[in-house]
């Protein structure tokens, strides 16, 4: 079975969403992350939610909802793992927004052990501003394809000045913890016996919490501590985190755009994996 094309281009909901101040303050709190612009509006300005919980069953998971419903997507979730994920804040999330989420199924890939569905989410707010836009890319293998592998080259690529590191350890339980306030109850993150059975080593965390780690530590290193000023975040998953991993964020500056710059982004765990590659943000100075 492969992914409906006839699919491509078509636009779902508009969905009614809102910016829940509890909700979003539960979202930090389930990726470990303490600033006091989510949890106490010590901020000037006030309270804002996490940039990642745009994506939340609250706003951007709505959405994304609407798509996977669609009886005729014929896509195999038991196959199914995050590949990419794009996202852009016009605005900040501010608590009471209410907001309209439309997604729209971008592009389906052939990636040759399987296929890419990229759905494009964005959300508006009452004045009809656009406050999110992401694009998620779910990557569904081929249970009977075989990785061609690829003859190692040898790179000499310059390393990067490093900004900064940061660690976060993966809580036990982390993943059952995260499911609640993000909506992402995938069996491959809460069933061990499931994961096992799709071939995986056990439950591996949900990529968008990875994610949020990555987040953070942009927010913490690169803007000050002020979530406002992260515009935009790529990341491309590239192995599974388990829990008890140490998930390891560098960044580097790439390009001073004036206004803004360019930070490149890359994770890894403890146990040497790099789980995150191909990344960037982009924060106003």
């Amino acid at each position: 079975m492969a992914i409906n094309r006839d699919l491509i281009g078509k636009t779902f909901g508009p969905v009614d969403g809102e910016v829940v101040n509890r909700e979003a303050i539960y979202y930090a709190l389930a990726t470990n992350d303490y600033n006091e612009a989510y949890i106490n509006g010590a901020r000037e300005g006030g309270t804002v939610a996490p940039p990642l919980y745009a994506v939340s069953k609250d706003i951007g998971a709505k959405g994304i909802m609407e798509v996977l419903k669609e009886p005729t997507l014929g896509i195999n979730w038991a196959y199914v793992v995050h590949g990419e994920q794009y996202f852009e804040w016009p605005k900040p999330l501010i608590p009471g927004t209410k907001l309209k989420t439309t997604a729209t199924v971008k592009d389906v890939i052939d990636k040759g052990t399987g296929e890419l569905l990229e759905v494009k989410v964005d959300s508006v707010d009452e004045a009809g501003d656009l406050v999110m836009s992401l694009v998620i890319g779910f990557f569904e293998r081929w249970p009977d394809a075989k990785r061609e592998k690829k003859p190692a080259v040898e790179e000499k690529a310059e390393e990067p000045n490093i900004l900064f590191t940061e660690e976060m350890k993966v809580k036990l339980g982390q993943t059952y913890i995260y499911a609640e306030p993000s909506g992402d109850h995938n069996l491959i993150h809460v069933d061990p016996d499931f994961a096992v059975k799709v071939g995986l080593p056990g439950i591996i965390l949900q990529g968008l919490c990875t994610m949020a780690f990555v987040q953070k530590a942009v927010v913490d290193n690169a803007c000050g501590g002020d979530p406002t000023k992260l515009k935009k975040l790529k990341v491309r998953f590239s192995r599974n985190v388990l829990p008890g991993d140490t998930v390891i964020t560098k960044g580097w500056l790439t390009e001073d755009k004036g206004d803004t710059k360019i930070v490149g982004l890359e994770a890894a765990v403890n146990r040497g994996d790099v789980v995150i590659k191909d990344a960037w943000a982009e924060v106003a100075k």
